[in-house]
């Protein structure tokens, strides 16, 4: 068996309400805790209702990605960040233009679009920020491509709460 290469990258970064890396999200489930847990009252007209919500600042968007920012894509971020060490030496031993993306998402920029549709409705017109390419479930991929400086193919798996799972298979 000598001589097989790893084709994968097998570290995970992690970003939820509950923690903002594995060991903290590990921690967290075998406490059993509802810190990720936070009262909305915009979400339904007539009473609050808790939803889980990443608490933590999420990092800036790299220029290069700018047209394609998003809450979203910065959670995204926030995660690849804490693997980027293993990313660089993968780009680096295999080349920039070897290395694929496949991810997982359902929402995209689904708070900006809202936001900017809002905008639109009280204004009459499309805010300079408002963007298209924030709010296509499919630019995740070309956003972490954009982020990280790479060249391979790059695939956005847009299937609603099953969309990471499937990115496995």
């Amino acid at each position: 068996m000598s001589g097989r290469r790893l084709l994968g990258i097998s570290a995970m970064g992690l970003v939820s309400p509950i923690g903002s890396n594995p060991r903290a999200v590990t921690r967290a489930l075998f406490e059993g805790t509802r810190a990720g847990l936070v009262a909305r009252d915009d979400l339904h007209p007539h009473r609050s209702v808790k939803v889980g919500a990443v608490p933590d600042e999420l990092p800036a968007t790299p220029a290069a990605a700018m047209s394609l920012d998003c809450r979203n894509n910065r959670l995204m971020l926030a995660a690849l960040l804490q693997i980027e060490a293993l990313v660089e030496d993968a780009a680096r031993h295999y080349g920039r233009d070897r290395i694929a993306i496949v991810v997982g998402t359902s929402t995209a920029g689904v708070a900006e679009h809202e936001a900017a549709h809002a905008a639109r409705r009280r204004g009459g017109v499309w805010s300079n920020s408002a963007q298209y390419r924030q709010w296509e479930a499919g630019g995740l991929a070309e956003y972490v491509a954009r982020a990280f400086d790479l060249h391979g193919p790059a695939y956005t798996i847009v299937t609603a709460c099953s969309a990471s799972a499937k990115v496995f298979a």
